[in-house]
């Protein structure tokens, strides 16, 4: 397991984290996310995902850095 953690833009809200970690909960190979306003961490199996998806994961919903 390796935990990453990545910078976070346009967290305005309670909502926003939820998005963000429900978003990235729901990836295979994710152990567990922390997310605040301005970055969430990332626990993954690194044999399962790549920091690169988790990025395009949160750039999906808008809130990459």
């Amino acid at each position: 397991m390796q935990t990453q953690t990545f910078p976070l833009k346009n967290m305005d809200c309670d909502a926003c984290q939820r998005l963000v970690s429900m978003t990235l909960q729901d990836l295979p190979g994710v152990e567990k996310v922390v997310a605040n306003e301005r970055e969430v961490a990332v626990t993954y199996d690194e044999g399962k995902i790549t920091p690169a998806t988790l990025q395009s994961a949160l750039a999906d919903v808008g809130h990459a850095a």
